[in-house]
Parts: structure tokens; C-alpha cells; sequence
């Protein structure tokens, strides 16, 4: 598969339009436009390297390097990377992806290379104070985290919530931090039922007034 087969077919996959990649990316509609035609070659190694973080790709093969030419230019690397942000969040990433996208944030490079990503705007109040209403979470897709982790979780495969986590000998509970808000219990058994399913965590939270 040629690449430009790579990039329009994957941003498909996603559910991205040319136009949420090219802000991501920091180019033009119309760059995208011309890389999905074939045109790679004015593709910079920058903008390689966060196409290839919106995408999934693996950078060495978006910008045709070997693995020894692409080490040898990781200095000349972003500092970060964009992560689409989202409304709401369903029960698994494919429908993360297909969800409205309400903008993009930067990740620390670094963070980023540990896994997918995505941002969560917080609608509700139960986290607070920790995690206030209207907040933006960056969360890394992982299906377990450890007790005392804040994650994202879908309960009974609809809509998501963010809560901190306490694992228990026969199961889970989710805890917020408003005491307005009562913890919940989930069995063992409604874990294989995937009853709750964990979607991410979050390693981030960012506020702004």
C-alpha cells in the first residue's frame, strides 16, 4: 500500500476530516489534501512526526526512513504532540474516534511515545474539587490501572464517566471526590460481564479560567 493510501485510509479509519488533521498538524486543509494525492515529498520531518501521532502511524514508515536515519534526526522532533478533545466518551476507542471532536491539545512528546491518547472535556461535578467541571482530562487508552489511578470508565457500555478507582478482593469501586456523590460497586462478576469497562487513565488535568 502506497503512502498516501496510509494516510488517507487511517484518517478514514478514525473518522477525521482533512481539516481536523491539517489544524493537529499545524498545516493547511489543502497540504493534507496534497499528501493524500501522492504529493509526500515537501513533508517536513515535524510535521511527519505529528501526523504520524494523529494517525497511529509509525513515523519511520510515514517518512520513508530507515530506523537508523529517523534516530538520527530525533533531535530535530516536536516538543508535543495533538490528541483530539471530546464531548463524551462510548464504551471503546474506535467510538472515542467517531465521536464530535470539540479541538485538539498538546501532549509532552515524551507522555505521548507510552501509548494512544485521547482528552476528555469533564461535563459533571462529581471529581470536584480535585477535577472541576468544565476541565480537560488527557487520558491514555489502557483497559486496567491500579487502585487509586482516576479513570475513565464506561458503565454497562454507555456513556462514560471519569472516577477514581479502588480495586477490592471480589471486585471495583468508583469514588468521587464530591461527597455529594456515593461510591459505586461493581462485582468480579460484572467486570467479565463488562458491565464496567476501563477505557483509560488520566494522566492529566488541565483548567482554564
Amino acid at each position: 500500500m502506497e503512502l498516501k493510501d496510509i494516510i488517507r485510509n487511517r484518517r478514514i479509519e478514525l473518522g477525521l476530516t482533512m481539516k481536523q488533521v491539517a489544524d493537529a498538524v499545524g498545516v493547511s486543509e489543502g497540504t493534507i489534501s496534497k499528501w493524500e494525492s501522492g504529493n509526500i515529498g515537501s513533508m517536513r520531518l515535524d510535521k511527519g512526526l505529528a501526523i504520524s501521532r494523529v494517525l497511529s502511524i509509525d513515523p519511520r514508515t510515514l517518512m520513508g526512513q530507515s530506523k537508523e536515519e529517523f534516530e538520527a534526526e530525533l533531535d530535530e522532533r516536536p516538543d508535543s504532540v495533538w490528541v483530539p478533545v471530546i464531548g463524551r466518551v462510548a464504551a471503546g476507542f474506535r467510538k472515542i474516534m467517531n465521536e464530535e471532536i470539540l479541538g485538539f491539545e498538546p501532549v509532552d512528546y515524551d507522555l505521548a511515545e507510552s501509548g494512544r491518547f485521547f482528552a476528555l472535556r469533564i461535563a459533571g461535578d462529581s471529581m470536584e474539587p480535585e477535577i472541576k467541571k468544565g476541565a480537560t482530562a488527557i487520558v491514555r487508552c489502557q483497559q486496567d490501572a491500579d487502585s487509586g489511578d482516576v479513570c475513565v470508565v464506561s458503565i454497562d457500555k454507555d456513556e462514560a464517566t471519569c472516577k477514581r478507582i479502588q480495586k477490592t478482593d471480589n471486585g471495583i469501586m468508583l469514588v468521587s471526590t464530591n461527597p455529594a456523590y456515593l461510591p459505586k460497586y461493581f462485582s468480579a462478576k460484572d467486570m467479565r460481564d463488562e458491565r464496567i469497562t476501563i477505557l483509560g487513565r488520566v494522566m492529566e488535568v488541565r483548567t482554564k479560567f
